[in-house]
């Protein structure tokens, strides 16, 4: 079965939180779509208060991250077919090219290192399952396509999984949709799957600096924490591979936990927000992602992370004047937990 998982994901492989006031309290019903969207529009309203989560929760210590993957638990699909992502769950690869004009006959010769913490033991097999239901070609360890190292870029020993009871398990879930993610945009392009062995910024910092000296041309990060360190590790100083990083989820004020996240504000890092992606009349829409007010949320649907960073210097290559320092976010793409992108994992089966 294909289920959603939603984050402020970049599909930049070949470039480059209050309760929402729509809820009856107390009653589980959802204030009815005032924007006229449906899901033949992309748009999927949610039918419980409690359908959308994100899938990390917050840090328990400073200098940890948290990945920024949002879920779904309120979509079925219309129907399960054998070779082909059944309807009514979200966005497909096809789709999404369509959205993002994404030429899939290029890619070949590019390297996607995606960068997350611990281990996904389905990691192979769940992506295999993905890109033979989207029709896209095989991409496995076998066929030198996939390597899934640890943060140093061995291929042993991986961190484990983490226990299905542990509030770090939605980092799997984060490995999924970044293999899905990266298919969908780029199938040509060959993965590289850096698992840190902590959630801490050192660890997934380590990951950063193998992926670039393993040569991977796009590196991915899909997590972020608060602005804390006066400058840009070494890490991420890469002449020649393009660092991108998620913004983050809670909005742009410090109210809900929102605001400038690093990595994602570092100079060096092409930050990447997220937007509403739908598609109407034949024509693809997107409005800045901001669920955290939308009246047919019901609950804390997010919002994407922006603002002014308080520590890095504005950039020479920043022309806006809305920030003295460093501008959050620099491109953004469907992120949305309401126009969600559909991904496989094995581990949907235990929940």
């Amino acid at each position: 079965m294909i289920r959603l998982t939603l984050r402020a994901v970049a599909f930049s492989c070949i470039v480059a939180l209050t309760a929402c006031s729509g809820a009856i309290p107390g009653s589980g019903i959802v204030a009815p779509n005032s924007e006229g969207l449906g899901p033949d529009d992309g748009y999927y309203p949610l039918t419980r208060i409690d359908a959308v989560r994100p899938v990390c929760p917050p840090v328990e210590a400073p200098g940890e991250m948290r990945c920024f993957a949002w879920m779904r638990t309120d979509l079925r699909p219309q129907s399960e077919l054998p070779n082909a992502i059944p309807k009514g769950v979200g966005y497909t690869p096809a789709q999404i090219q369509s959205a993002y004009g994404l030429d899939t006959s290029k890619g070949g010769g590019q390297t996607v290192a995606i960068v997350d913490a611990y281990g996904n033991d389905t990691a192979e097999s769940d992506l295999a399952t993905y890109r033979k239901a989207a029709g896209l070609p095989p991409c496995t360890i076998k066929n030198k396509c996939l390597r899934i190292l640890n943060e140093n870029g061995q291929s042993s020993p991986l961190p484990p999984q983490p226990k299905t009871s542990s509030n770090k398990i939605g980092w799997t879930f984060e490995e999924t949709l970044d293999l899905d993610a990266v298919s969908a945009a780029c199938p040509k392009c060959k993965i590289v799957l850096l698992e840190a062995s902590k959630q801490t910024s050192t660890s997934l910092y380590g990951a950063v600096a193998s992926a670039a000296r393993l040569g991977a041309n796009v590196i991915t990060n899909s997590y972020g924490g608060g602005e804390a360190l006066p400058a840009a590790p070494a890490a991420f100083n890469q002449p020649g591979h393009l660092i991108i990083a998620s913004s983050g989820d809670s909005g742009g004020g410090k109210k809900y936990g929102g605001g400038p996240q690093m990595p994602c504000t570092y100079a060096n890092v092409v930050c990447v927000g997220g937007t509403r992606l739908t598609h109407k009349k034949g024509k693809w829409h997107e409005v800045v992602w901001n669920d955290l007010a939308n009246q047919g949320c019901g609950g804390p649907c997010g919002a994407t992370g922006s603002g002014c960073s308080a520590i890095v210097a504005k950039p020479a290559w920043q022309t806006d004047s809305g920030c003295t320092m460093r501008s959050e976010t620099d491109i953004a793409v469907t992120a949305s937990p309401l126009a969600p992108f559909a991904i496989y994992s094995a581990l949907f089966k235990s929940l």
